[in-house]
């Protein structure tokens, strides 16, 4: 009697996928600290995307 040992494929999120869909607040920001791209919570926290992205992260926390 065989076994199959052979690992199964799976289909895993890519590592932003992840990133997106997780609990925590994140953003990427570029060299001069400006946000490049930011996920749901962060959105929900800091407002759009389309608001923020460009943005200065210094100019948007620092009311907060």
């Amino acid at each position: 009697m065989h076994k199959n040992i052979t690992p199964q494929k799976t289909s895993l999120p890519r590592p932003l996928t992840l990133i997106k869909n997780m609990g925590l607040a994140m953003c990427i920001l570029d060299r001069e600290m400006r946000l490049v791209w930011m996920n749901n919570v962060f959105q929900d926290l800091f407002g759009s995307s389309e608001k923020n992205l460009g943005q200065h992260c210094f100019k948007l926390f620092h009311h907060r």
